[in-house]
């Protein structure tokens, strides 16, 4: 049977248009199924790019908040060298979605002076930063502390003799400590998936 003319065209008739329009519908399945394919395969990347970003951005954010409560902890006297107030650490660590030890992440506590005239007359260290004392919170071989690793009492931290000795000096800036006012640092670094040096904050109290 040949094709018929009509108005609007060339039509095919009875079974042969239907088996065309069955052929066109499945062309168009295929196409669209291609289509499909194609914007996932361009925004997949894209959301899994703006989920890591974000969740970046709010460990930043809960690890900020973190070093902002432990320096204020240590400046108000909390002893973060005993068992206990180490557990305090690490549970308001986990309370903030966070992992302090193992291989997770670490916390570095220093009190941080300047060298005074009080201290003596010909310091080695005067007019300088010094630690007078520095605490590791979880695993501190991940991590070393940016503002320095002074040699430190194992139990207590406390650093041997800071106004003499070299290995002392820390690495802080003017606005973190002056004459007459001592810093308590806080330095977090955390790993991340999303970021191969893991995230890292620093706040002076």
């Amino acid at each position: 049977m040949g094709a018929v003319f009509a108005r609007d065209g060339w039509r095919w008739p009875g079974r042969h248009s239907r088996l065309l329009a069955r052929l066109d519908d499945a062309a168009v399945g295929r196409d669209r199924i291609f289509e499909y394919a194609l914007c996932m395969a361009f925004l997949l990347p894209l959301l899994f790019g703006v989920f890591s970003a974000v969740k970046s951005q709010r460990m930043t954010l809960e690890s900020n908040g973190l070093a902002h409560d432990l320096a204020r902890m240590y400046r108000h006297g909390v002893d973060f060298s005993t068992p206990a107030n180490r557990g305090v650490a690490l549970e308001l660590a986990r309370g903030r979605g966070l992992a302090l030890g193992g291989d997770g992440g670490t916390a570095i506590l220093s009190r941080v002076r300047v060298v005074e005239d009080a201290d003596c007359r010909h310091c080695a260290n005067a007019g300088l930063a010094v630690f007078d004392q520095q605490i590791a919170i979880g695993s501190g071989a991940l991590r070393h502390g940016q503002t320095g690793t002074p040699p430190s009492d194992a139990g207590t931290g406390l650093v041997r003799d800071p106004a003499n000795n070299p290995a002392a000096r820390a690495r802080v800036s003017e606005e973190e400590v002056r004459p007459g006012a001592p810093a308590w640092i806080c330095e977090l670094w955390f790993a991340s998936p999303d970021q191969p040096d893991g995230i890292y904050v620093r706040v002076a109290d």
